[in-house]
């Protein structure tokens, strides 16, 4: 059994009997939450999913009951190397920061058959859809980790794979100045879902996020607040996995259950919700199901590089969506992955904002992979300004060029 230091016992103390009296409480200063003992070295279940290189040491139930409690104190809670798996929700309080070894190299991994979010931040599910802004926690920081949702056994493509948890999210946030940096896959919901909406009280609210990862059950992301937010980056595919398991393919969205698919990357802003946003970078791929990127209701949107790739439709903008999209890439669009009956494939981009939207430089590129037939640009509403370049390879099924209409307008002002 690995011990605590002195040190770290103080830290700890009020967690484990066996620190007390080592280190004056006037002492106590945040520091890393030290490894407890560790089981036997194992292969972490989603090491050969996701490429992490080496084995992970399974930390002892000790180690993750250490970490509930730390946790729930609150601070900093700092994790050493390790696969942690979680029999149930990590609750995250006003003013903790929870931080890895690294990604890749500390893992938290929901064990099998829980069926709730990973992560989710305090009062979750009492805030959830509720205009309480001011009573939500504030100031949480997750970084420096992999979470792992535990969704499927093995890899999405594997024939062999098995459904484990059927409900959940890896993250699930719903707070002020939210600060998260964090690899998310493999979750039975999406990788991030977020709210935050009301009443401000003079303060700023906004929240900062990177991540990147792969494999959600329904949508990869779900925006909803809080508003003004940064997504600084977000690489983020295979969305929608649901239809593509025969438990669950019939499966509707939580949140959308009229949409016949799951789209990747959604930003929301109709009442309740306040999901206006600006984007450094997005890749977003692999929505078989539905567009790579959508907008609903009247988000503010500013992008300053957006990539859907490999997906149903590239990007629908809502007809109340305003703002801009500096440089947009959309390519290998029309992927459905064999669904039955195939779904027709969609636009590479769809502007319906009869409020002004723009694209800087936008290139829509039929290339392999593509489907067939669909229209490069459908742009309706009003007052849009686009500037898009279309280009074209050959199918290497026929050997001819890729079918489908350049550019339909419509509209006025556009």
């Amino acid at each position: 059994m690995m011990g605590l230091t002195p040190r770290a016992c103080g830290q700890l103390a009020g967690l484990f009997l066996l620190c007390a009296g080592l280190v004056p409480a006037q002492a106590r200063s945040p520091t890393p939450l030290s490894a407890p003992s560790f089981a036997p070295s194992v292969v972490a279940a989603s090491a050969t999913q996701r490429g992490y290189a080496a084995e992970l040491e399974r930390a002892s139930p000790q180690a993750v009951q250490a970490l509930y409690a730390a946790a729930d104190r609150g601070g900093l809670v700092e994790l050493p190397p390790g696969l942690y798996v979680l029999p149930r929700t990590l609750v995250l309080k006003a003013r903790t920061r929870l931080q890895g070894a690294g990604r890749g190299v500390t893992v938290l991994q929901l064990g099998p058959g829980v069926n709730a979010n990973l992560i989710e931040t305090e009062q979750f599910a009492q805030l959830q859809g509720t205009p309480n802004l001011a009573q939500a926690p504030a100031d949480i920081t997750v970084r420096d980790l992999s979470l792992d949702g535990n969704f499927l056994s093995s890899k999405w493509t594997d024939p062999a794979r098995q459904v484990l948890n059927e409900r959940g999210s890896c993250l699930a946030l719903y707070g002020r100045r939210l600060h998260v940096d964090v690899e998310a896959s493999n979750c039975a919901e999406h990788l991030l879902y977020t709210e935050g909406q009301g009443a401000r009280a003079s303060e700023e609210v906004s929240s900062q996020f990177r991540l990147d990862g792969m494999v959600a059950g329904e949508e990869c992301v779900v925006f909803r607040g809080v508003g003004d937010s940064r997504i600084e980056h977000l690489g983020a595919g295979v969305c929608g996995a649901k239809r593509m398991q025969p438990s669950t393919s019939a499966q509707r969205s939580r949140w959308y259950p009229q949409e016949p698919g799951f789209d990747g990357l959604v930003l929301e802003r109709q009442p309740p919700y306040e999901g206006t946003v600006e984007i450094g970078f997005a890749h977003v791929f692999g929505a078989f199901s539905g567009w790579g990127v959508r907008t609903r209701g009247n988000a503010r949107v500013h992008a300053k590089h957006l990539i859907s790739e490999s997906s149903l439709g590239g990007v629908l903008v809502d007809k109340l969506t305003w703002g801009a999209i500096s440089l947009l890439d959309v390519h290998s669009n029309g992927k459905s992955m064999g669904f039955k009956p195939t779904p027709a494939p969609r636009a590479a981009l769809r502007v319906e904002s009869e409020v002004g939207f723009s694209v800087a430089h936008g290139t829509l590129f039929r290339t392999v992979g593509s489907a067939e037939g669909f229209t490069a640009a459908e742009l309706a509403g009003k007052a849009g300004q686009f500037n898009l370049v279309l280009l074209n390879s050959k199918n290497p099924q026929t050997g001819e060029d890729h079918q489908g209409e350049g550019v339909w307008l419509s509209g006025e002002g556009n």
